[in-house]
């Protein structure tokens, strides 16, 4: 099984218990510590993911520089993923942080989360130019991880959105 698949499916997982504890959690600032911390632990999942060159035979290893000497990198302009698999990730790959942004701030949180989703994406691209592993940056996984980080902040809004609904209903019946 390819690690980029691991890592999407671990995304996914990750960003169930934030969405269960915003809908049962009452305290503002223990959502905002919750979040805060989980964005950190989220964060260094991508980077490690990204960055390492992770195998998964019988047992599993991790190198974070591959040895590839004289290795010749260029920018990808091309607007579109060479696979369908990369598309699927890099569509999945920023949600949980567009999701784990929003509740943080409380001024201009739309702006601000997605401000940050477009430059971690853009490091991430410089950092793949600079470093010395073999993948190489994309203008395609820059747009994708802002759209993917986009459909997280829509997905922070709506459920806010039934959230309080959900409790104005329950106000009025109680």
């Amino acid at each position: 099984m390819d690690y980029r698949l691991i890592l999407v499916i671990f995304v996914c997982v990750f960003a169930i218990f934030p969405i269960v504890f915003f809908l049962v959690s009452k305290n503002e600032k223990h959502i905002k510590v919750v979040y805060f911390i989980l964005t950190i632990l989220y964060s260094l999942v991508v980077c490690v993911g990204v960055f390492a060159n992770i195998q998964l035979n019988k047992l599993i290893t991790i190198e974070f520089f591959d040895n590839i000497n004289n290795l010749n990198k260029t920018f990808n302009f091309n607007l579109f993923p060479n696979t369908f698999q990369d598309f699927i990730i890099n569509i999945l790959m920023f949600v949980p942080l567009g999701f784990l942004l929003m509740p943080i701030f409380k001024k201009h949180a739309f702006v601000k989360t997605l401000l940050i989703g477009i430059g971690f994406t853009i490091m991430i691209e410089i950092l793949q130019l600079v470093l010395p592993i073999s993948r190489n940056p994309q203008l395609s996984d820059i747009i994708l991880n802002s759209l993917s980080c986009l459909i997280g902040i829509a997905c922070f809004i709506i459920l806010k959105l039934v959230s309080s609904k959900l409790k104005s209903k329950n106000k009025k019946t109680i």
